[in-house]
Order: structure tokens, then sequence, then C-alpha cells
């Protein structure tokens, strides 16, 4: 029969003995689904909340939406599949058949390429790296595929590689063997073995990575192995264990009976059985976990159903952080800052925790980002400590630079004028030494005629920004415009108007292309200019008009 949703019955075989369940926590099955297919094996994408499983006999596979738990399309694949794993850090679904690895666009639920690969038959994923590792038993290789292009990176040759678990915690890739009785712990980046695990009969395995346990099923139960040192730390005689799943956010561990068909949950601080459900009834070959609803999928072959548990447990336990802040310093220093603690939320609790800072408020921060990270702990929890964190910015701000005043210059060659100018001012008050601003073109560079823009910058790595700029412009006068200038100085100089029509006649000649002609009438201004020297026109004003004249003369070239 099938499951109602209740809390589950710690039955045991009697064998076992009696089962302790975890303070606070059941296990109910909250849900049943009917599939169309024959249910085989299951992998979910915690972070779209979507369950996949295969099936036994037939190329498909079943797409299940977490949130409401029912079936939302079906997949056709090129064969039957064997294996099915997720890479959330791509939405890539991987499935493997014996003639090779298919990727499945997670978002879309449509195959986008089969990798050739004959005899694959696992699939899991280092999702810290975002590789695929497929296994070959007949071979004797795993295939390592980057799931960026989906291209084979490497081939590793271990002998008859079966189930595979990877710690991304670690980048370390466990690859059973049934024939060597042998865990193989593989380097997950660079393809190597590191160490090789004596485990005759071992089935599937499991990976913790927040423990850095590995899990192994074999024939006498569930071995779990410390990952640091490749050493089995305890065994816990199960009857018939088959697939094993782990959730490392509550630290329990799930195994599937393939003979008494229950379901085991073991306590994996302890590595204890605390429950056991008897309701799972045929063939529960798949087991995948959820690893942010905590939510566990159970295949039931014969039944054409999944199970889903849900553990209820007492994980209230929340703290909001405060907002991220940004101030200015007020001194080299930088800072005293004073910040709202954590709004701490333990519903079931009484009396409330209170918070912990790594930094207390109305601590001196530096100048730059710091992350104050948060915690509070409550044993009756689960996990018993949650943290949070936010930044402190502290930010100076008080680095300036002042633009010179734009300048406008006449040209004394064809190429423009060599033009100095002020440098900008810089200020930044908190510092003791002032930078030194630089500019796009130095003081008392070659202008050419026409208008440029000089940009000038300063930076202090202090500060925020770290590089400020400004610009001004220096116009460098050419001999048109030195000519229209000269016009409007001599109106109402000298008797009549003839120097005025000189400089017309020049400008004439210049805008008609005829550079010679202009430097031929402008010396004939300066003839001019020098003979009503001191009698209409003063001396100063004639050496002012003649080196005007000879000046452009010099622009015109």
């Amino acid at each position: 029969m099938v499951a109602s949703a209740a809390s589950l019955a710690v039955v045991l075989p009697s064998f076992l003995g009696t089962a302790t369940a975890l303070a606070a926590t059941t296990y109910p099955i909250t849900s049943t689904l009917q599939t169309s297919i024959l249910p085989l094996k299951a992998a979910v994408n915690a972070t779209t909340n979507t369950v996949y499983v295969t099936s036994n006999f037939s190329a498909d596979l079943e797409v299940i939406n977490g949130a409401t738990n029912t079936v939302t399309s079906t997949i056709a694949l090129p064969g039957v599949p064997t294996s099915v794993a997720v890479d959330t850090g791509t939405n890539t679904v991987y499935v493997t058949d014996y003639s090779g690895l298919v990727a499945i666009n997670g978002a879309t639920n449509s195959p986008v390429q089969t990798i050739p690969m004959a005899g694959v038959s696992h699939v899991t994923v280092d999702q810290a790296t975002n590789t695929v590792f497929a296994s070959n038993t007949y071979s004797n290789t795993i295939s390592a595929v980057k799931a960026a292009n989906n291209q084979v990176e490497s081939t590793i040759h271990v002998i008859e590689p079966g189930p595979m678990a990877v710690d991304p915690a670690t980048n370390t890739l466990y690859a059973a063997s049934s024939l060597t009785g042998t865990i193989y712990a593989i380097d997950a980046i660079t393809f190597q073995v590191r160490a090789s695990i004596n485990l005759p009969g071992a089935r599937n395995l499991a990976v913790d990575p927040v423990t850095n346990t590995v899990y192994a099923t074999d024939s006498v139960g569930l071995v779990a192995i410390n990952g640091a040192t490749n050493q089995v730390t305890s065994t816990l005689q199960l009857y018939g264990p088959g697939r094993v799943a782990v959730d490392p956010t509550i630290d329990t561990v799930y195994v599937a009976s393939e003979f008494a068909r229950p379901l085991y949950v073991i306590n994996g601080a302890t590595n204890t059985l605390v429950a056991s459900d008897f309701t799972v009834y045929s063939d529960p070959d798949g087991l995948a976990v959820n690893t942010t609803t905590h939510a566990v999928y159970i295949t039931n072959e014969a039944l054409r159903s999944i199970s889903v548990l849900t553990p209820v447990i007492d994980s209230d336990l929340s703290m909001t952080s405060p907002a991220n802040l940004t101030v200015n310093a007020t001194s080299s220093s930088g800072a005293a800052v004073n910040y709202s603690l954590p709004v701490v939320s333990d519903p079931g609790d009484a009396t409330l925790p209170v918070a912990t800072c790594s930094q207390p408020s109305g601590s001196v921060f530096p100048v730059g980002t710091t992350t104050v990270t948060c915690s509070v702990t409550d044993s009756e929890d689960t996990p018993s400590t949650v943290t949070t964190s936010f930044t402190v910015t502290v930010k100076d701000t008080d680095l300036a630079i002042a633009s010179p005043s734009n300048l406008t210059v006449n040209a004394t060659s064809p190429s423009g004028a060599a033009v100095n100018y002020s440098q900008p001012v810089v200020s930044d008050p908190d510092d003791a030494t002032l930078p030194v601003a630089t500019c796009s073109q130095p003081s008392g560079s070659v202008f050419p005629v026409g208008t440029t823009t000089v940009t000038c910058s300063v930076t202090d790595s202090e500060d925020t920004p770290s590089t400020v700029t400004t610009s001004f412009t220096i116009d460098v006068l050419g001999a048109k415009s030195q000519l229209q200038n000269l016009e409007s100085s001599v109106i109402g100089v000298g008797p009549g108007k003839s120097l005025s029509s000189k400089i017309q006649v020049a400008l004439s000649d210049l805008n008609s292309g005829n550079p010679s002609g202009a430097k031929s009438v402008l010396r004939g201004f300066v003839n001019e200019v020098r003979a009503q020297s001191g009698k209409k026109i003063s001396k100063a004003v004639a050496n002012a008009l003649i080196a005007a004249a000879l000046r452009i003369t010099n622009v015109i070239g």
C-alpha cells in the first residue's frame, strides 16, 4: 500500500534493535507521486527545486516540480538511461546510457548534446568546478567533462569504476570498484588518484562536504570514511543497504534497502540509526535529496511511484542582517561605526539568544570594506548556529583636484605653440603627503593649432574613488584667427583704412589658398606700420602690430 502523509514510525528489523529519533525531528512521507514510467534513478537541482527521474526499460526522463511534487514534462532520450546527475551551476542535467553522456538544458528541458562514450553507466558532478564525471566499467575509465563546453578534458584510468560521488569542498572524486573492493579517491582537478580505500563489496557512495565524510554502502551496512585520512571510522549494520544520499545541512544520511524495503535515516554525527520507514515497498533504487528543502525522493519501480519524505525539524532559528553601511573616514585610521545588532528570531523559544559579531558596534573600521560576520547559537535548533554578514565600507572621499583655467594662445609656427600652464591644485586632507597630478600633455608641450583638451588625474589608493580627474582646454589660434583678431585691432589705427584693407586682402589670400600672397601683403603691412610709427601710430602700438604680423607670417610658414 502507499504511505499516507504521516510521521514515520520507528519500526526496525529485530536484529537492528530500537532506534532513537533525533530530538524535535520526525520523518513524514509528505507526498506520493504516480509516474507514467518505471522510476529508477533520481537527481535534484536544489537551486530550481526540480527533480529528474530516469526510467527503467524506456528512454524517458521525467521532470518533477519540487514545489508542487507534480510531473511537469517527460524528456525523450536517445537511449535507456542508467544514471542521472545535475550541474546546478550551469542548470544542465546529465544522463548516461550505454552509448554516451546526454546533456540536457534544465531551463528548456531539451537535450542539447550527446557526447559519445560507449559503455558509461554512472555520472556525477563536481559543483565547485562544474566538471562532470562519467564512469565506464568495461573500459576501466572515468571521463572528465567540462560543463562549460561539454568537452572531455581528461580520461582517468582505474579498474572497473562504478558508482561515484564528489566532495566539492576538497575537489575529490570518489569511485567505487566492486571488482577490486576499492574506493578510489581522485583529485578532481589534476585527475590523479590520491588514495585507494579498501572496501570489499562497495555498492554506492555519497559525500558530506561539510564534515568531509564519505559514506559507502556494502553488503554489511553503511560505512563512514574520514575524507581527510581515507580511513574507515565506523560501520552501521543494515539489512540490504543500497542507494545512499546525504543532506549535509542537517547532517543526515539516508539509505534505501534493496530487500527489506525500508528507508533508513541515520544521524551523520554519530552514524547511528534514528528512524526507518517500511512504507517504501519495492525496489527503492533511486534516492535523491534537495538540500534546500530537505525533501528526500525515493523511487518505487514496482508501484510506478515516488515517495517524498520531508523531515520536520526545529529549524526556525534565524537572523536578519543589518543593512550594509557606508560612511566617510574621519581620520587616517578610518571611522568609528555604530550599527544595530542583527534581529534574532526563534519562535519556539521563550528566550531569544543574543547574536555576537566579529567587530562589535562602535569599533573603528579602517578605510575600505570590512565584512562583519554575526552568529547566534541555540543547541535545540538544526542547524544549531546560524550566521549572517554585512559590510561596513569606510570611504576616504576627500581626494580632489582643481582644474586650471582654459587658455587661448596664438600659434608661433605652423606646428602651433609651446604652452606653459599652472599644475592643477590637489587636495587630500586626510593624508599627510599629497599625491602629484599628471596631465595628458605636460606644461611646456607644443600644442597644435586648434583646441586641445588636457586631462589631468591624481591617484591615491586609499581614497574612493582612488583616482579623480579634471580637464581644461588650450585653444591655439592659427593664422586666420590671428588675422581676424589683428583686423579688429587696427580699426581706426593709422591714416584711413589702409591697414584694415591689407589684413582683409591677406585673409582673402589665405582663404583662396595663396599663402605667399598673404605673406607679401603682411610685409607691406609691416612696412606701412613702421612708416607711421611715432607719427600717426604710437611706437608702442606700432611695435605690437609689427610683432603680430611677423608672428602670423611665421605661422603661415
